[in-house]
């Protein structure tokens, strides 16, 4: 995926001191900044309405602040951050890894998920453990599953590329195919829409990311989404949206 990088490079812009251009926002808003791109996280249907697991719990955000959500669409991670940067948003919700470098340059504001990788092979075929075992391979990448630090094609696989998890699953099904990395939330949403509990899912070793809301560093809203997050997960809310889109429970314990 892109965000690792990205984020990187434009988390500097915002420690460099990028000053917002939107000085007297609605307090009763909560401006979030989203891809609307990767299904099932953050989705922009034709009508311009947002729809995803990423933009119903930051919907529930901000219920429990008492704000109304806005949402708008950033086409890149760097789109993102320099609106976070500049003002134009309050919040980002786009399925964003907690690593260090959001802990440094921007602001975790909570995490609300946690996940992983696998690499997805059809029953029968010899199941793929690790990245070393992708050469001799031909995996699909799909938009926008290029892990972070994994090209498929540096160790050795051939790739053919799909533009969704459901079109990724078609081609390996077809034999256009032997392997589809994937992330294992958008795998387990797939199984929860298609009912296809068939493909092998083979896990990442020692893989397991989690995925947080980020402000502008320091930012007094920050501990305010922590503590909505919090509430959130103690009635159930987190709970129930989890388990509609992927079947289980994926926020984290506390």
């Amino acid at each position: 995926m892109r965000r690792r990088s990205a984020l990187a490079v434009l988390g500097t812009a915002l420690a460099a001191g990028l000053t917002g251009c939107h000085d007297d926002p609605d307090p009763s808003v909560l401006r979030v900044g989203t891809e609307g791109t990767y299904p099932p996280f953050s989705v922009r249907g034709p009508g311009g309405a947002f729809t995803g697991y990423d933009i119903e719990v930051a919907d529930a955000v901000g219920a429990r602040l008492g704000k109304r959500v806005e949402f708008t669409q950033a086409w890149l991670r760097h789109g993102l951050v320099d609106g976070l940067a500049s003002g134009v948003f309050d919040l980002l919700a786009s399925h964003i890894e907690l690593s260090l470098e959001i802990d440094e340059q921007l602001g975790a504001a909570g995490v609300y998920a946690t996940g992983g990788r696998v690499f997805l092979t059809l029953p029968g075929a010899e199941p793929v453990a690790d990245p070393a075992r992708l050469r001799g391979h031909t995996a699909v990448r799909w938009n926008p599953s290029d892990w972070p630090g994994l090209r498929p094609e540096d160790l050795g696989a051939t790739v053919v590329e799909a533009r969704t998890l459901d079109d990724a699953v078609r081609l390996l099904r077809e034999g256009g195919a032997d392997v589809v990395p994937a992330d294992s939330l958008a795998v387990a949403d797939y199984r929860t829409r298609t009912r296809d509990d068939t493909l092998i899912a083979t896990p990442y070793p020692d893989y397991t990311p989690s995925y947080t809301f980020v402000t502008r560093r320091h930012d007094p809203l920050a501990p305010e989404v922590r503590r909505a997050l919090a509430e959130l997960r103690a009635d159930g809310t987190l709970r129930a949206i989890s388990e509609r889109y992927f079947g289980v429970d994926v926020t984290p314990a506390d």
